[in-house]
């Protein structure tokens, strides 16, 4: 990605290479088909620079304390 102004800070803008990844889970209750459940997210910034590759490298390890619940 290309450098960028930054959305919600003004005169900050957002380095070339960097992207946002977010996984957004939603969890259904049994007992009611139609209700939507408790979602939660996790956002996670990756950097990419043609020199150096990605950071972080490899797999990005997930747990439960790492997702932001109720969103």
């Amino acid at each position: 990605t290309l450098e960028r102004p930054h959305p919600f800070i003004p005169g900050e803008f957002i380095s070339a290479g960097t992207n946002e990844v977010y996984l957004y889970l939603q969890v259904g209750r049994d007992n009611d088909p139609r209700g939507a459940g408790v979602g939660s997210l996790f956002i996670q910034e990756i950097q990419y620079s043609p020199d150096t590759g990605r950071n972080p490298t490899g797999i990005v390890p997930l747990s439960s304390d790492d997702f932001i619940i109720g969103t």
